[in-house]
């Protein structure tokens, strides 16, 4: 198997912090906070844009225009959630780019 020797190791040490790696741990429990990720309960999430489905169907399907308001609202209320998921996503996703760019080219020795 192959090792990595002291320079990687000090590289590695000298450009990543591993609580970096804890914080993209309170992404997820962000995310999972954002989509009620409990066992045997579907995310908050699912039911509102099933409920925008239902506002859009009326407004848009058959004309009823004065539910117009709330489907607006609610869309602008789902793509802020989906906006915060994102950013703790991109973040999560930062983390671990910034740990693989400093995987030692000693481990690619077989």
């Amino acid at each position: 198997m192959a090792e990595i020797g002291n320079k990687d190791w000090e590289t590695l040490h000298d450009n990543f912090d591993t609580s970096d790696l804890l914080k993209a741990v309170d992404c997820l429990d962000a995310l999972r906070g954002l989509l009620s990720d409990r066992e045997h309960f579907q995310p908050v999430l699912r039911g509102e844009l099933l409920k925008l489905h239902g506002l859009a169907m009326k407004v848009i399907g058959e004309g009823a225009l004065a539910g117009a308001p709330d489907m607006f609202e609610l869309a602008a209320d789902l793509q802020d959630q989906v906006s915060e998921m994102a950013d703790e996503i991109d973040q999560i996703a930062e983390t671990l780019t910034r740990l693989l760019s400093l995987r030692p080219k000693s481990l690619d020795e077989v």
